[in-house]
């Protein structure tokens, strides 16, 4: 008969840990159980193939010409992702370009409009101008704290060129000619079918649809 050390057991034991055999139990290797770990391993792998693009905080700072501080602020008031590597914020490319709106390159555009100057000729206030710029995506830029928006593209889609044209009356114009109030004006442009364009908060009126109308009015006993 043999004769076997506890003491050598132990440090066979301790040197083979996860092969163990404890009473009662088996030795059989237990089958892990099905789950769906690689379909959701694989559809992250997926999800993260399109890495998005990263400018650096310096390269925000020196194409916008703003401050860190402000950048930063601004960044997590818009939610605009940002990662710190080494020390340094990157910020989401896209985001940093749909929140200036340079859908379009900003080095070819020459005549920019100051916040007050675009309010002024627009008739907006300054968050419904902030609002339409957003929505419209219109190339803006900001220097030294202060914000530009595109003047062309502004120019586009509020139709600047028919506030001066002859061929249109202003609601406020119409009102000063025949005496009349903006409710009456909005029922009769209703009514009477008067073509009516929109730009900015003004509506202009086709001053010959205006003029018929009335002609006809007077007409009336």
């Amino acid at each position: 008969m043999a004769f076997i050390r506890k003491a050598d057991i132990e440090r066979m034991l301790e040197g083979n840990p996860y092969h163990r055999v404890l009473p009662g139990s088996t030795s059989a290797s237990r089958k892990p159980a099905p789950s769906s770990l690689p379909a959701k391993k694989e559809k992250r792998e997926k999800e993260t193939d399109e890495v998005p693009d990263f400018y650096s905080g310096e390269e925000v700072m020196t194409l916008y010409k703003v401050k860190q501080s402000w950048l930063y602020t601004t960044a997590k008031r818009n939610r605009i992702p940002i990662c710190r590597i080494a020390g340094k914020n990157y910020y989401s490319k896209k985001h940093i370009d749909d929140f200036f709106g340079v859908s379009v390159d900003i080095s070819r555009i020459t005549d920019w409009l100051l916040t007050e100057e675009a309010e002024e000729l627009f008739g907006m206030n300054p968050s419904a101008l902030r609002a339409y710029v957003y929505r419209h995506k219109i190339p803006t830029k900001r220097e030294y704290g202060r914000t530009y928006y595109s003047k062309s593209h502004l120019d586009e889609l509020r139709r600047t060129d028919l506030v001066n044209d002859e061929r249109y009356y202003t609601v406020e114009q119409v009102q000063q000619i025949y005496g009349l109030s903006s409710a009456n004006i909005c029922h009769i442009v209703k009514v009477k079918h008067i073509e009516k364009i929109k730009v900015g908060v003004k509506n202009l009126l086709l001053r010959s649809d205006v003029e018929r109308v009335m002609a006809e009015r007077n007409k009336q006993p």
